[in-house]
């Protein structure tokens, strides 16, 4: 059995469980699939930043660090959403998610627009950055009240909220046209394939978010699922497509069992 298989074998199982654990415990279900994205978003992170000096995919790079911010967005969701009573304030939850979504979007687009360049990002700037903007928008989203409110009596999700997130749908489709259109990428490549696919569950977890009306619905459920489903794709897309297939890499690996047998 193939690698791709057996893993997504793996993950059916795994939410197969959470859901059974969602008919019995809701936050034990909520809190599983978001330390399973924790997870990944460090393992990302962790193996872009251990050959980075031998990808020369600044795309790549870039996704990595940006796994990092995901990773942190999402434990302090964890806490902000009820899962340890650590906040009072409901809204803070869906402030931290919607932050994280945007900016989500606005690194799949830079991503994009980065992708089958020759220009050379530098790690540690980069990482720099997206600590300070974590940072930053970490004070600003607990300090000061200017998200707007994040519920409708009797709606769920408010109309603001929903606003954002469109747009932050249409950063995430205008990353697809770039990768399919503007760089020619055919859906034979193995990287944008799977990349969008996991762009479009993002998209479709993003919605089915917005239609929740109660914490424990339905949509929330199938949001949460969709959202663990497009990390397994992002991870295959960036690790598997993206830095063990650097011919870079590819290099050092040939040379280190050229060394090896001699």
């Amino acid at each position: 059995m193939k690698y791709k298989q057996l893993s997504l074998m793996l993950l059916i199982f795994l939410t197969l469980l959470l859901i059974l654990f969602r008919t019995k415990n809701y936050r034990l279900f909520h809190l599983s699939i978001e330390l399973s994205i924790m997870i990944m978003s460090i393992i990302i992170f962790m193996i872009v930043w251990r050959y980075k000096s031998l990808t020369d995919k600044s795309y790549i790079v870039l996704l990595g660090v940006a796994y990092l911010q995901i990773a942190i967005y999402t434990f302090l969701h964890s806490f902000a959403s009820g899962q340890f009573n650590a906040t009072e304030n409901r809204d803070l939850a869906v402030h931290i998610w919607l932050v994280c979504n945007t900016m989500q979007s606005v690194t799949f687009l830079l991503s994009s627009l980065l992708y089958k360049t020759k220009f050379r990002l530098n790690s540690y700037i980069t990482l720099i950055v997206y600590c300070l903007l974590t940072l930053a928008l970490s004070y600003a989203i607990l300090t000061y009240d200017t998200l707007p409110n994040a519920y409708q009596t009797l709606r769920g999700i408010s109309t603001s909220i929903i606003t954002i997130q469109f747009v932050n749908s249409i950063m995430m489709l205008t990353t697809v046209y770039i990768f399919i259109v503007k760089n020619k990428a055919e859906l034979t490549d193995s990287y944008t394939n799977v990349m969008i696919q996991g762009i479009f569950l993002i998209i479709v977890s993003i919605w089915s978010f917005n239609l929740l009306q109660y914490l424990n619905d339905i949509f929330h459920t199938i949001g949460y699922v969709l959202t663990l489903f497009s990390h397994y794709l992002i991870f295959r897309a960036v690790i598997t497509y993206g830095v063990f297939s650097s011919e870079q890499l590819k290099k050092e690996q040939r040379k280190s069992q050229y060394y090896t047998v001699k």
